[in-house]
């Protein structure tokens, strides 16, 4: 295994990891974990918006590029869930169970899932980059020494 592939293969691990960090960090480290969350969702929304801006899609084949504009959208909407979650910060009390209390937990789960979601999307992303083909249209010429085009 190459330095190269071996450093892919750490960034696909540490892609997937980001799912579960999603569900457990905002429950165990409250608004830190929220706030470690969405600044990864955020960055992930501008490399993506970036990547789209620039064209990746027409040169990726179909699946990939499809993966890449839904991570965006999944991406913006976790971005602006997670932001309103922290925005109304701890909210009531844990045993407050009124209708505001349940609208908080709302959000928070619904904050939990795109992030995941978005996360879950980046990771295939990246597995579909580690396969032979990487994703990307046969242009017919080679210009990497590897044989990529």
């Amino acid at each position: 295994m190459t330095g190269r592939r071996f450093a892919a293969v750490g960034l696909l691990g540490a892609a997937a990891t980001g799912g579960l960090a999603a569900l457990q960090a905002p429950r165990r480290l409250g608004w830190t974990g929220r706030l470690a969350v969405t600044t990864g969702v955020i960055v992930l929304f501008v490399r993506d918006a970036g990547m789209v801006a620039g064209g990746t899609p027409s040169r990726l084949k179909r699946v990939p590029g499809a993966l890449l504009c839904l991570e965006l959208t999944t991406a913006g909407l976790a971005s602006l869930l997670g932001t309103a979650a922290l925005v109304r910060g701890s909210g009531p009390p844990a045993d407050d169970v009124g209708p505001t209390r349940k609208a908080d937990l709302r959000l928070d789960r619904a904050a939990d899932c795109s992030s995941t979601l978005t996360f879950a999307l980046h990771a295939l992303r990246q597995a579909v980059y580690l396969t032979p083909g990487q994703g990307r249209l046969e242009t017919g010429t080679t210009t990497a020494k590897d044989g990529r085009s």
